[in-house]
């Protein structure tokens, strides 16, 4: 567990929200956002059923729910509803195809869904039981699962996305606004997190939840070109967030573990 924290004190510019997306690298952010302020990681709520640190609302999945939608499709839906403007409003985004990896071997390896553990909660769920990652993302309840998720669409929806619903998501994101970031530029997402918070970040930064070395999934150019085509909004979605990105990498180190850090 992360136990290296910042010494420096931190003055909240604003409050905060982030919405955390499954295996967007959510986690590695909340564990940093709570060294930031001293939490024990070790005694904290999990990094998954967070719900708040400090000044900053964290948006996942309901657990409570049987469908476990997002607790944040309500605000994203109604603009309108509540006063935004002294919130400062955060989305990190994963490459569909490096989130999708990821998500498979989390479900299959390590909730054991091969085995038929039902925590595995999407791989449980399938009508199909997916043996390889190739069959797994042919199953249209995984497909676009970004998009679904911030649409407030319940767990395992083989149901499409229209262009309606997509613009819709995209003009929420716009009018809020809110901050996207992208995994392959985490560095440049925390920078941006401290200039508009006022938070100060240990710069040591452990990854949680990666796949251990020995679960990881290498896919050829077919596969990918299979992905990108069952998951064409997640990708819209992706390159949304990425042209918005300013690269910033400096100031942070990332810490790598071959172990499955929760």
């Amino acid at each position: 567990m992360f136990s290296i924290f910042s010494k420096k004190k931190t003055v909240p510019k604003k409050a905060s929200v982030f919405f955390h997306i499954p295996k967007s690298g959510g986690s590695t952010f909340v564990g940093l956002l709570q060294a930031s302020l001293n939490q024990n990681a070790q005694t904290a709520t999990p990094t998954h059923k967070t719900d708040s640190v400090g000044d900053t609302t964290i948006f996942h999945i309901d657990f409570l729910d049987k469908h476990r939608r997002f607790k944040g499709a309500k605000f994203l839906k109604d603009i309108e509803i509540n006063n935004r403007d002294d919130k400062e409003m955060f989305l990190i985004l994963r490459n569909p195809l490096d989130r999708l990896i990821s998500e498979f071997n989390f479900q299959f390896h390590i909730l054991d869904g091969k085995n038929g553990n039902t925590n595995a909660a999407i791989l449980t769920k399938l009508k199909q039981k997916p043996k390889t990652f190739e069959a797994y993302i042919a199953c249209k309840e995984t497909q676009n699962y970004q998009s679904k998720f911030l649409l407030g669409r319940p767990i395992n929806d083989p149901k499409k996305i229209t262009d309606k619903e997509f613009e819709r998501l995209i003009d929420s994101i716009e009018s809020l606004p809110i901050h996207c970031g992208i995994t392959d530029e985490y560095a440049s997402f925390l920078n941006l997190f401290e200039e508009k918070t006022g938070i100060v970040l240990p710069k040591k930064v452990t990854v949680r939840k990666k796949t251990p070395f020995m679960y990881q999934t290498i896919v050829d150019e077919t596969i990918k070109s299979r992905v990108m085509e069952l998951n064409a909004f997640d990708y819209k979605l992706y390159e949304y967030a990425k042209n918005k990105v300013v690269i910033n990498n400096k100031k942070f180190k990332f810490i790598q573990s071959d172990q499955f850090i929760v």
